[in-house]
């Protein structure tokens, strides 16, 4: 979430750009909580919180949607293990990109990335 917000910053203000995070704890991840957290973490407007069932969330990440994975665990924290990875989707729907989220030389190649897809647009 700190890399993620470092992209949030860079792009506060620009209109065309959101990013839409898909919690994996269905359980504890409901709206209240998630709004909650967008809050202590300091998530602008722009940065969505959106839950749903766990198979779906589970298929948005895997193969099907942003090549990224997700599951329960018990020998992970929190029970739950997941990539770590985000995606770069254009307006289209079409993935531009994955990059690991806790290396920051990804997060910088994204918002590269991410300003070469905004100024072609």
């Amino acid at each position: 979430s700190k890399h993620m917000l470092e992209v949030v910053k860079h792009f506060q203000n620009e209109p065309r750009f959101a990013i839409l995070s898909h919690p994996i704890d269905p359980e504890h991840d409901t709206p209240s909580g998630l709004k909650t957290y967008a809050q202590k973490l300091g998530a602008p407007n722009l940065w969505k919180f959106v839950n749903g069932p766990k198979a779906t969330v589970y298929d948005i990440a895997g193969a099907a949607g942003y090549f990224s994975f997700a599951t329960e665990s018990p020998d992970a924290p929190g029970g739950f293990d997941h990539s770590g990875v985000f995606t770069l989707v254009d307006g289209k729907g079409h993935i531009r990109g994955v990059y690991s989220g806790i290396e920051m030389d990804s997060v910088k190649v994204a918002i590269q990335d991410i300003q070469q897809l905004l100024d072609k647009r």
